[in-house]
């Protein structure tokens, strides 16, 4: 299940409760979910407060819509659950495990997290990998390939800490999207896809980004509810890493440097 993801660098990552970012400058940063721990019900009540995934620092989640007034479920499953909430996916026992969702009309589920620059120059883009999995199939007779939306925005633009899994102001993109394989077209019982929960591997870029020193740059995932029972769509292997580009004061230095040395050549 797990398909390794290697770039060059170091990890750099900042314990954080609900409201907390991972602190990031430079190299790195990876997460395979595998700490993920079984707390029935970390979530609250109200729709749109964000409360801290267990075992994986840095990582929220919350209610962003549907209709209940009870704290959203967070189930460890290995797929056979079709109650709407925040999931540990994985196979029964196995300590390999995965973060997502299923979406209900009572609980539409969304998780992401916040990566603060604390280099030392402003950040110009980054880079997003991850493996989707789905650990149970869409069914009913009017099922539809359910997608997990995917969004990103920066701190610069006014999204908040506090409400970026919800927040307008986050760019919509789905290059980053969780789109399920085929539903079953039946009203039986959905498939749990224990034995091969793997779909694909998604990377891509963010650029023409500026990000200074201190800013914040969001990720975020949210379910929607599909016509039919739900998948089970999960993100795996997570990296995240960004570029930096030197100050105007930096670049200015770095070309005067040049500059002197190709004078002493003549």
């Amino acid at each position: 299940m797990k398909k390794a993801i290697a770039f060059a660098g170091g990890v750099v990552a900042l314990a954080a409760a609900a409201g907390a970012s991972i602190s990031y400058s430079g190299g790195v940063y990876s997460e395979n979910f595998d700490g993920l721990q079984n707390v029935p019900t970390p979530f609250s009540a109200t729709t749109g407060v964000q409360v801290a995934i267990p075992g994986v620092s840095g990582w929220e989640g919350t209610r962003w819509s549907g209709s209940s007034t009870t704290a959203m479920p967070y189930v460890s499953d290995n797929g056979a659950s079709a109650t709407g909430g925040i999931r540990n996916l994985g196979a029964t026992g196995d300590s390999d495990r995965a973060l997502g969702g299923l979406a209900s009309g009572t609980n539409r589920p969304a998780w992401g997290a916040a990566f603060t620059n604390d280099g030392s120059e402003a950040i110009d883009s980054f880079t997003v990998s991850f493996d989707v999995e789905e650990w149970r199939r869409a069914n009913g007779s009017t099922a539809v390939v359910n997608t997990t939306v995917f969004a990103w925005g920066l701190s610069t633009d006014g999204v908040l800490a506090s409400d970026f899994l919800t927040s307008a102001l986050m760019t919509l993109d789905s290059q980053g999207d969780l789109v399920s394989m085929d539903p079953i077209a039946s009203t039986s019982a959905a498939d749990v896809i224990a034995n091969t929960p793997f779909i694909s591997m998604i990377s891509f870029t963010i650029s023409g980004i500026d990000v200074p020193v201190g800013e914040t740059i969001y990720l975020r995932w949210q379910d929607v509810d599909n016509t039919g029972n739900d998948a089970a769509l999960a993100i795996d292997n997570f990296s995240f890493r960004a570029t930096f580009v030197p100050s105007p004061g930096a670049a200015f230095l770095l070309g005067m440097g040049g500059l002197l040395i190709a004078r002493r050549r003549r």
